[in-house]
């Protein structure tokens, strides 16, 4: 109750600044014009072309985040459909959804997104509908708890929607260097520097905050799990190896393909660790609790969802029992916590897995203290201030009306009125989001 009460008042605040988001598409007429130092840069990697509003995708996020975890779902649900933050050369907003939505015109021909579309029932759109279930207690989320329905809608558009469009820029900065063109994608933003926008995002790159995209999940893995690899260094080495491979006049295209897959192996990495770490959290035998466990089952069934394919196509009993072990509804991690993280280890160096060894994945300290959020660090010392700069305000207009209803009460018993004296509105109704545009 304590959380949603204080993500609403961070919402009232970030509410008040609505408006200067919504100005339109920001484009930075210097980086346009080629200079590369007024191009946005996410964490060690410098953009040649202007993505920066591809990178505030991930305020949308955070916005979804913020209404998930007070259970406003509709107001969730209008975020990740219509989006808010950022704009397309359109004009208009790019959202969510529209990263699943659009897959089938845009990914039918990369091999991770057949995959996952067969794993899926043939179904192109899996991973909106996904979401779409958890917002609105429908399909498999029918009878959820709101703490499960709105961690997994929040991770399934953070690592279903976006985590597949990231792969998605991939294939087509290497469709484009085979065609021989790295700028034929909207806008003329090469897609190797939209893979670092929708990965790193602009809570990184404005703030310093760790994020709320695959960087961020990949910062909180490595704080996790001792002895872990370094998959955000890795991933940005690459990246910038890629790039010099684009902006090069002689194009090595088997190379920067090369390059690509090596990063999709590594984002793999810290989906696993959120397997293991929620296997612990939500096992009733380790680390569950009644107060963390419908959370955990949520945040579980998330990770699943966005690795299974993987899982499945490596082994298929290994993909059977982590679906099993994993349910929105019910008990989860049946069959125990060791066992579960006996059968993902078993997948290291096989198929799907076979450049990922123990090495990568770590060990999972036994608090894993850092705590998983849709929401930034930020947005959260937001929530923090917003909370002191709430109770305040609350304090002042208490005294307020208590001292506006003595002065009728006075006024009242001087008149020698019989009638009732016309109630003021009072303060504490609580905060209504605003409507989403």
């Amino acid at each position: 109750m304590a959380v949603k009460w204080f993500s609403l008042l961070a919402l009232a605040l970030v509410a008040s600044f609505a408006a200067a988001q919504d100005e339109g598409p920001f484009e930075d007429p210097d980086c346009a014009l080629g200079d590369e130092n007024t191009c946005p840069v996410y964490s060690t990697y410098q953009c040649t072309t202007d993505v920066r509003e591809r990178g505030e995708i991930d305020l949308d996020v955070n916005d979804m985040a913020a209404f998930a975890d007070s259970f406003e779902f509709g107001q969730a649900k209008s975020i990740f459909q219509q989006g808010k933050n950022s704009r397309t050369s359109s004009g208009g907003f790019r959202t969510l959804e529209g990263f699943s939505v659009q897959a089938e015109d845009k990914m039918s021909d990369w091999p991770d997104f057949q995959l996952f579309r067969e794993y899926y029932n043939d179904n192109p759109a899996y991973a909106r509908d996904y979401v779409l279930d958890a917002l609105d207690a429908s399909g498999e989320f029918g009878g959820a708890d709101d703490w499960t329905r709105a961690e997994a809608s929040v991770k399934g558009a953070q690592y279903m929607c976006l985590a597949m469009y990231v792969i998605h820029e991939m294939e087509d900065a290497v469709a484009d260097c085979e065609a021989g063109d790295v700028t034929a994608n909207d806008g003329g933003a090469k897609a190797w520097d939209e893979t670092a926008a929708f990965y790193v995002g602009s809570l990184v790159a404005n703030t310093g905050d760790d994020g709320v995209l695959q960087y961020g999940l990949a910062l909180n893995r490595q704080l996790q799990f001792t002895g872990s690899a370094d998959i955000n260094g890795q991933v940005m080495d690459l990246l910038n190896e890629g790039k010099k491979l684009v902006d090069s006049p002689t194009r090595n295209c088997p190379e920067l393909a090369r390059i690509k897959n090596e990063i999709i192996d590594l984002l793999k990495v810290p989906l696993l660790q959120g397997l293991i770490r929620y296997a612990f959290l939500a096992d009733e035998n380790s680390g569950g609790t009644s107060s963390n466990l419908p959370k955990a089952r949520g945040e579980g069934n998330a990770f699943a969802r966005s690795i299974l394919p993987w899982i499945n196509g490596t082994d298929p009993n290994v993909g059977t029992k982590i679906d099993e072990n994993f349910p929105p509804t019910g008990r989860a991690v049946k069959d125990g916590y060791n066992s579960v993280v006996e059968s993902l280890e078993s997948l290291y160096g096989k198929e799907y897995f076979q450049s990922i060894s123990a090495d990568d994945v770590g060990t999972l300290t036994a608090a894993g203290d850092v705590e998983d959020s849709g929401l930034s660090g930020g947005a959260i010392a937001g929530i923090v201030i917003g909370v002191i700069a709430g109770v305040a305000l609350l304090i002042l207009a208490a005294l307020w009306f208590m001292k506006r209803r003595k002065s009728k009460s006075s006024y009242a018993k001087e008149a020698n009125l019989s009638g009732d004296v016309a109630n003021g509105a009072t303060a504490g109704d609580g905060y209504v989001p605003p409507e989403m545009p």
